[in-house]
Protein backbone atom coordinates (compact mmCIF):
# COMPACT_ATOMS: atom_id res chain seq x y z
CA UNK A 1 0.00 0.00 0.00
CA UNK A 2 2.95 2.41 1.03
CA UNK A 3 4.85 1.47 -2.70
CA UNK A 4 1.15 2.69 -4.32
CA UNK A 5 0.90 5.57 -2.23
CA UNK A 6 4.20 7.02 -3.83
CA UNK A 7 2.94 6.00 -6.80
CA UNK A 8 0.70 8.16 -6.41
CA UNK A 9 2.50 11.39 -5.15
CA UNK A 10 4.94 11.04 -7.72
CA UNK A 11 2.11 11.16 -10.27
CA UNK A 12 0.79 14.11 -9.14
CA UNK A 13 4.12 15.81 -8.73
CA UNK A 14 4.68 14.56 -12.46
CA UNK A 15 1.34 16.56 -13.32
CA UNK A 16 2.07 19.59 -11.19
CA UNK A 17 5.73 19.93 -12.55
CA UNK A 18 3.67 19.79 -16.61
CA UNK A 19 1.09 22.32 -15.48
CA UNK A 20 4.29 24.76 -14.26
CA UNK A 21 5.70 24.04 -17.64
CA UNK A 22 2.55 25.40 -19.24
CA UNK A 23 2.63 27.75 -17.41
CA UNK A 24 5.78 29.12 -17.99
CA UNK A 25 5.19 28.88 -22.14
CA UNK A 26 2.07 30.68 -21.30
CA UNK A 27 3.75 33.72 -19.97
CA UNK A 28 5.83 33.75 -22.98
CA UNK A 29 2.93 32.97 -25.64
CA UNK A 30 -0.42 33.26 -23.93
CA UNK A 31 -2.50 32.26 -27.39
CA UNK A 32 -0.79 29.24 -27.92
CA UNK A 33 -3.74 27.05 -28.44
CA UNK A 34 -1.65 23.69 -27.97
CA UNK A 35 -0.07 24.28 -24.67
CA UNK A 36 -3.01 25.76 -22.87
CA UNK A 37 -4.90 22.45 -24.57
CA UNK A 38 -1.85 20.48 -23.44
CA UNK A 39 -2.32 21.92 -19.45
CA UNK A 40 -6.18 21.03 -19.81
CA UNK A 41 -5.36 17.50 -20.15
CA UNK A 42 -2.67 17.68 -17.75
CA UNK A 43 -4.94 19.36 -15.04
CA UNK A 44 -8.04 16.48 -16.09
CA UNK A 45 -5.34 13.67 -15.52
CA UNK A 46 -4.79 15.15 -12.42
CA UNK A 47 -8.00 15.43 -11.82
CA UNK A 48 -8.64 12.14 -12.10
CA UNK A 49 -5.99 11.24 -9.62
CA UNK A 50 -7.34 13.58 -7.04
CA UNK A 51 -10.81 11.91 -7.28
CA UNK A 52 -9.09 8.32 -7.30
CA UNK A 53 -7.48 9.32 -4.00
CA UNK A 54 -10.85 11.14 -2.56
CA UNK A 55 -9.05 14.33 -2.94
CA UNK A 56 -12.80 15.57 -4.37
CA UNK A 57 -12.46 18.87 -3.63
CA UNK A 58 -9.07 19.03 -5.57
CA UNK A 59 -10.34 16.95 -8.46
CA UNK A 60 -13.51 19.30 -8.53
CA UNK A 61 -11.02 22.36 -8.57
CA UNK A 62 -8.61 20.44 -11.25
CA UNK A 63 -11.75 19.79 -13.67
CA UNK A 64 -12.90 23.50 -13.13
CA UNK A 65 -9.38 24.75 -13.86
CA UNK A 66 -9.26 22.40 -16.83
CA UNK A 67 -12.19 23.71 -18.34
CA UNK A 68 -11.02 27.03 -17.95
CA UNK A 69 -8.10 26.36 -20.27
CA UNK A 70 -10.33 24.42 -22.67
CA UNK A 71 -12.21 27.60 -22.93
CA UNK A 72 -9.10 29.80 -23.56
CA UNK A 73 -8.86 27.59 -26.74
CA UNK A 74 -11.99 27.58 -28.04
CA UNK A 75 -11.93 31.57 -27.44
CA UNK A 76 -9.00 31.74 -29.76
CA UNK A 77 -9.97 28.59 -32.03
CA UNK A 78 -13.61 27.59 -31.73
CA UNK A 79 -13.43 24.93 -34.22
CA UNK A 80 -10.87 22.99 -32.52
CA UNK A 81 -11.62 19.76 -32.08
CA UNK A 82 -9.58 18.50 -29.74
CA UNK A 83 -10.46 21.16 -27.40
CA UNK A 84 -13.85 20.62 -27.92
CA UNK A 85 -13.71 16.94 -27.04
CA UNK A 86 -10.93 17.26 -24.28
CA UNK A 87 -13.94 20.03 -22.61
CA UNK A 88 -16.24 17.23 -22.92
CA UNK A 89 -14.58 14.88 -21.28
CA UNK A 90 -13.93 16.98 -18.61
CA UNK A 91 -17.65 18.21 -17.68
CA UNK A 92 -18.06 14.31 -18.36
CA UNK A 93 -15.94 13.60 -15.25
CA UNK A 94 -16.98 16.40 -13.13
CA UNK A 95 -20.86 15.50 -13.36
CA UNK A 96 -19.56 11.62 -12.43
CA UNK A 97 -17.73 13.10 -9.23
CA UNK A 98 -20.73 15.81 -8.65
CA UNK A 99 -23.01 12.99 -9.04
CA UNK A 100 -20.99 10.88 -6.56
CA UNK A 101 -20.79 13.96 -3.98
CA UNK A 102 -24.71 14.13 -4.08
CA UNK A 103 -24.56 17.72 -6.58
CA UNK A 104 -27.18 15.65 -9.57
CA UNK A 105 -28.45 18.78 -10.75
CA UNK A 106 -24.82 20.49 -11.45
CA UNK A 107 -23.99 16.74 -13.20
CA UNK A 108 -26.91 16.91 -15.46
CA UNK A 109 -26.08 20.49 -15.82
CA UNK A 110 -22.31 19.52 -17.01
CA UNK A 111 -23.22 16.54 -18.59
CA UNK A 112 -25.68 18.45 -20.82
CA UNK A 113 -22.88 20.79 -21.65
CA UNK A 114 -20.71 17.76 -22.44
CA UNK A 115 -23.00 16.19 -25.20
CA UNK A 116 -23.13 19.86 -26.31
CA UNK A 117 -19.22 19.83 -27.12
CA UNK A 118 -19.49 16.15 -28.24
CA UNK A 119 -22.16 17.67 -31.02
CA UNK A 120 -19.62 20.24 -32.23
CA UNK A 121 -17.25 18.15 -32.74
CA UNK A 122 -19.00 15.99 -34.52
CA UNK A 123 -20.62 19.03 -36.50
CA UNK A 124 -17.16 19.49 -37.61
CA UNK A 125 -16.11 15.69 -37.78
CA UNK A 126 -18.87 13.61 -38.74
CA UNK A 127 -16.99 10.58 -39.07
CA UNK A 128 -14.52 10.66 -36.12
CA UNK A 129 -15.63 7.71 -34.14
CA UNK A 130 -13.85 8.51 -30.58
CA UNK A 131 -16.15 11.25 -30.45
CA UNK A 132 -19.25 9.33 -31.48
CA UNK A 133 -18.33 6.82 -28.98
CA UNK A 134 -17.87 9.54 -26.03
CA UNK A 135 -20.80 11.03 -26.93
CA UNK A 136 -23.07 8.14 -27.18
CA UNK A 137 -21.56 6.63 -24.10
CA UNK A 138 -22.81 9.52 -22.42
CA UNK A 139 -26.03 9.40 -24.30
CA UNK A 140 -26.92 5.96 -22.88
CA UNK A 141 -25.64 6.62 -19.30
CA UNK A 142 -28.20 9.77 -19.34
CA UNK A 143 -31.09 7.43 -20.96
CA UNK A 144 -30.28 5.04 -18.05
CA UNK A 145 -30.70 7.81 -15.33
CA UNK A 146 -33.94 8.55 -17.05
CA UNK A 147 -35.33 4.97 -16.33
CA UNK A 148 -33.98 4.88 -13.16
CA UNK A 149 -35.84 8.18 -12.05
CA UNK A 150 -39.09 7.12 -13.71
CA UNK A 151 -38.89 3.75 -11.52
CA UNK A 152 -37.96 4.69 -8.24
Amino acid sequence: MQAQLSEFEDAKQSYFEALAACNSVLLIAPDDIGVLNNKGKALLSLGDLQAQLSEFEAAKQSYFEAIAAYNSVLLIAPDFIAALTNKGKALVRLGYLQEKLSERQEALKNWQKALEMFDRSLAIAPNCELVRNNRDVLQKYLNNLGEDTVSS
